[in-house]
């Protein structure tokens, strides 16, 4: 949907991403929340997903579907620099539960850090803490034992309780 303001084929890329397929340059580094639109990965009391909206009455955690919804711009993210190992769709799945931990991988491009973009349009670097998601080979990267830190940070960004 951007291709008419932008016309540039790497709108979704991180510059900083160098990675490539078969000496091909990936276009792609950037997903979107998947609690935007997207899907309930993770809601300790139901599933809901783009195209369910009856379901979102059984979630703990609040699916957008609407910007009106978005009570909290500047703490909510939108966009993220996601890891060349787990990129496979536009939306990045962030587990609100107790089951899987960082189930999509956060780019570490950044001096073991990803890029993040808020509702408000503001944008930071967040720096990775644990070393499971630091050195992870691929997702996803566990929670359990001592309580990640990165997933912490993830879920209290992603969306809220209702």
């Amino acid at each position: 949907m951007l291709w008419p303001y932008m016309k540039a084929i790497y709108i979704g890329k991180c510059p900083a991403d160098k990675s490539a397929v078969n000496g091909v340059p990936v276009i792609r580094s950037i997903s979107m929340n998947g609690w935007m639109a997207g899907r309930s990965y993770g809601d300790p009391t139901g599933a809901s997903t783009f195209n369910t909206p009856a379901s979102d009455a059984a979630l703990t955690y609040r699916l957008f579907r609407k910007e009106y919804q978005l009570t909290k711009p500047s703490q909510l993210w939108v966009m993220i620099d996601e890891d060349a190992e787990s990129i496979n769709d536009s939306m990045f799945i962030v587990d609100m539960g107790s089951g899987n931990g960082i189930v999509d991988l956060m780019a570490r491009r950044h001096g073991n850090g990803y890029g993040i973009n808020f509702a408000d349009a503001h944008a930071e670097i967040i720096r990775l803490k644990d070393a499971r998601t630091i050195n992870a080979a691929a997702p996803p990267v566990p929670k359990s034992g001592p309580l990640n830190p990165d997933w912490t940070t993830l879920t209290n960004i992603s969306t809220v309780a209702k």
